[in-house]
């Protein structure tokens, strides 16, 4: 009981806080996005005959201060929680999880438990499995939704006069292309993104896949000896 509602506890924090961070970045792309298709629509119905007409107006000016300044602080936010609270969390998560998981896999190859045991074991681990993949999945999706504002940057770039606000988003553009992802951390042990994800389910696997084999050849081992004996 305590194990369910230790999982379900992770899923729910884990969950609000992508769900809350995910909306935010998802507004702001959309503003942003937005911002330009109506620019370009106004360039299209009127002729500009320099580029002072075409650049953004003093009010589109002022929105696009808003969403870089509403950008950095929300990355701010989500690298400050994740200092003081997720990333110890998610790393304790992840250095406590994976030899659990070694130790119910090898209890149930090597151990040969009970049915009743077996059950037990499998339902824990399944319990634990879940709890793993729904927090840390939730999580990964907001580095998505902060790397989705980049492609609308260049775009946005050639039509904005204000030097000091280009020189911020081409600034911008290069810390998400070739700088340090925001976004939550397993520690040291690397950012929660997609990518690492993908790579630990396919470590995680490789290695069920690699026992479940190695279980087969023993078992086969033993009934080749059994009928060796008869």
């Amino acid at each position: 009981m305590n194990l369910l509602q230790s999982a379900m506890m992770t899923i729910f924090a884990a969950s609000n806080t992508a769900l809350l961070y995910c909306l935010r970045f998802h507004r702001l792309n959309e503003k942003f996005r937005s911002l330009i298709q109506q620019h370009k629509q106004k360039i299209r119905s009127c002729s500009c005959s320099n580029d002072d007409q075409c650049c953004f107006s003093r009010v589109r000016f002022w929105q696009l201060q808003f969403i870089y300044s509403e950008h950095y602080r929300l990355c701010g936010y989500l690298i400050r929680t994740d200092r003081e609270k997720w990333s110890t969390a998610l790393c304790q998560f992840l250095m406590v999880g994976i030899p659990m998981n070694v130790c119910f896999m090898c209890v149930l190859i090597f151990g040969h438990p009970g049915q009743n045991e077996r059950l037990l074991y499998i339902f824990v681990t399944v319990i634990h499995v879940f709890s793993s993949i729904l927090p840390t999945a939730t999580l990964a999706h907001v580095s998505y939704y902060i790397d989705r504002i980049h492609p609308y940057i260049p775009k946005c770039i050639p039509y904005v006069s204000h030097l000091r606000l280009k020189l911020k988003f081409d600034d911008f553009y290069g810390q998400l292309m070739q700088g340090e992802h925001c976004c939550f951390t397993f520690g040291y042990f690397g950012g929660v993104t997609y990518t690492t994800l993908s790579k630990v389910c396919f470590g995680h696997s490789s290695f069920s896949l690699f026992f479940s084999i190695f279980e087969f050849f023993d078992r086969l081992s033993l009934l080749i000896l059994e009928y060796s004996f008869w």
